[in-house]
Formats: structure tokens, sequence, C-alpha cells
């Protein structure tokens, strides 16, 4: 999977765990909180899975747009 589209699947997810947490406040339904957590479980599984240098496999860490560059391999990431 192309980095650009992990990229946006991980800030869909970061979305909706948004507006999971808002629904939760305003509904005060626990259970949304529970879906949350799932959420968010999910969300740093996909991404140690899919967030990697196409060069060395490596897992690139933060989702950043400073970083150009693999911490590993040094090779240049285009996102």
């Amino acid at each position: 999977m192309k980095l650009r589209k992990v990229k946006i699947m991980i800030y869909i997810m970061i979305g909706i765990m948004g507006i999971l947490l808002l629904a939760m406040m305003v509904t005060k339904i626990l259970v949304l909180g529970y879906i949350v957590s799932a959420t968010l479980i999910a969300t740093a599984i996909f991404e140690r899975l899919y967030w990697k240098c196409p060069y060395c496999g490596r897992f690139l860490g933060c989702l950043n747009d400073r970083g150009k560059y693999c911490q590993h391999c040094g090779k240049e990431i285009e996102i």
C-alpha cells in the first residue's frame, strides 16, 4: 500500500475517533468510549503494519511531513 494512502487512512481513523469522542461526551453513552478505545488500538496496529519505508521495510515512526528521509536507511520518502 502506498504511504500516501496509509497516511489518509490513519487520518480518517483519527477523525472517526474524534467524532465518536464528541458523540460520547454529548450523549453520555459509555459504549462509544469502548468503541473509541478499540479504534485507537486498531489505528496503532494499522500504522505499525503499514507505515514502513518502501526501501528497507522498517517502521518510519511518527506521522509528520517534516521527515522526508527514512531514519534507518536514509533514502528519500515520497508521501
